[in-house]
């Protein structure tokens, strides 16, 4: 008996012994198989995701007018100037007046365009025509002074200033436009007709005698949020001539320009000119001596 005793113990030991071995068995498989789940889960999550090549959207290496098409970054609800990028949009078969290529220039059609001088005495040329380059917020300017003014936005905003065109090229009508808006506002003052356009005068050009109709002037302003009024003139003050623009009514020749101290406006007349004029403290009737 007590050996039939000890071999059914026996029995039941080993039983016992080959069930537990299953069960470990099966556990590890199972974790085995939880742990390859999981490690598939992260793999696939942490796959990576086709990215752009830098310098698909600006090549760092670019020339000079290589990067002229709108800031993809720019924000859809940007005001006057706030994108100064040309307008990507802009038709390649456009005609005159709209984004033609640009023509080389000789020294002598430099001088002639860079230099034609408007003002109270000096009106647009007859004839004057100009081939625009739209900007990305609607404003336009002379083709020609487009990468200059392009490349002065770049290297202001790189050091922390951000101005934005708040006004470029004006037709005869909206320049006849912002002058009656300008009398309007000294007639309400209580000037008679005579002297609000006087005033007026001062502050904004008589159709035909403005700038502006030539697309190479640009009033510049701060955006408001990143940079102020002060921040921008002052940075323009010091900077401009560096690309080609004067500061075209300062507060100390306003007798001879005729329009009153303006920090916001400026002219393109090209980088030596702007040197020039820059250095010597004077202004363009004075360079040209007109």
């Amino acid at each position: 008996m007590q050996e039939l005793a000890n071999g059914m113990y026996s029995r039941r030991r080993k039983t016992k012994t080959w069930h537990s071995a299953i069960l470990r068995v099966s556990v590890i498989i199972i974790f085995v198989v939880i742990g390859a789940f999981c490690l598939y889960s992260a793999l696939d999550v942490a796959a990576p995701t086709a990215q752009v090549a830098p310098g698909f959207y600006d090549n760092p290496d670019a020339g000079h007018g290589d990067n002229l098409d709108a800031n993809p970054d720019a924000s859809p609800d940007a005001g006057p100037g706030d994108n100064l990028d040309a307008n990507p949009d802009a038709s390649p078969d456009a005609g005159p007046g709209d984004n033609p290529p640009v023509r080389p220039q000789s020294d002598a059609d430099d001088m002639a365009w860079q230099l034609i001088l408007v003002n109270r005495r000096n009106s647009v040329p007859a004839g004057y025509t100009v081939k625009l380059t739209e900007l990305s917020n609607g404003q336009s300017v002379d083709r020609r002074i487009y990468p200059a003014l392009q490349e002065m936005f770049d290297t202001a905003r790189a050091q922390g200033i951000y101005p934005v065109v708040a006004s470029g090229y004006r037709t005869d009508e909206k320049q006849q436009s912002l002058l009656d808006e300008k009398i309007a506002e000294f007639r309400s003052m209580g000037f008679t007709a005579e002297d609000a356009l006087t005033r007026a005068g001062a502050w904004v050009a008589i159709p035909g005698t403005s700038e502006h109709q030539l697309g190479l002037a640009v009033d510049i302003n701060a955006d408001g949020v990143n940079s102020t009024g002060d921040e921008v003139y002052g940075w323009l003050e010091r900077n401009a001539h560096k690309f080609g623009f004067i500061r075209r009514y300062p507060p100390d020749k306003t007798e001879i320009t005729g329009i009153s101290n303006e920090p916001w406006h400026y002219r393109y007349v090209g980088i030596e000119a702007a040197g020039e004029i820059r250095g010597q403290g004077i202004c363009l009737e004075e360079y040209l001596n007109k």
